[in-house]
């Protein structure tokens, strides 16, 4: 009778990475996939923050607040995700204030990044990195009413905004 071993191996964040033609799976110990964060308001940060991130890094939060609210998602200070295609990048899902597109991506250098409000009350944000080197991100989210998000949709699409390039 032959005997087999069976391993079996489990990540809580698996991304993969092709080197080469050899494909290998890549744990990104500093996120946690899948997190889900159910409080009126709270952080988020790309892993390491304010230090540079891991590469391979996949971390996806779940915000939802309560009924009633939608989510402002705020970044904080400077937001530097490396050369874009080649660093790291934010999608959200689930948003409004994205000229109407959605998801909301952001990839690159960011010295101010506008805040981003949902359609409801939860939301996905989603953060992948190919390299390290890059400091990442801080952000927060609060439940507001979705009043106050209303007016200031409204607002925002009266005022001519310029970019800096």
């Amino acid at each position: 009778m032959e005997r087999k071993r069976i391993v079996i191996l489990s990540f809580l964040v698996l991304t993969s990475l092709v080197t080469c033609g050899v494909q290998a799976e890549v744990e990104s110990p500093a996120c946690t996939y899948g997190e889900f964060l159910n409080d009126s308001s709270g952080f988020f940060s790309s892993p390491n923050f304010p230090n540079a991130f891991p590469p391979y890094s996949r971390c996806i939060w779940n915000i939802t607040v309560p009924i009633g609210y939608i989510i402002k998602v705020s970044f904080h200070g400077r937001v530097n995700l490396g050369s874009p295609g080649n660093g790291g990048r934010i999608i959200i899902t689930n948003i409004t204030s994205n000229n109407g597109m959605e998801p909301f991506q952001v990839e690159g250098l960011h010295f101010i990044l506008p805040a981003v409000y949902s359609v409801a009350n939860s939301i996905q944000v989603t953060f992948t990195s190919l390299t390290s080197l890059h400091s990442g991100f801080n952000a927060s989210y609060r439940a507001i009413t979705f009043e106050s998000g209303r007016s200031l949709m409204k607002w925002l699409s009266s005022v001519s905004i310029i970019t800096f390039k």
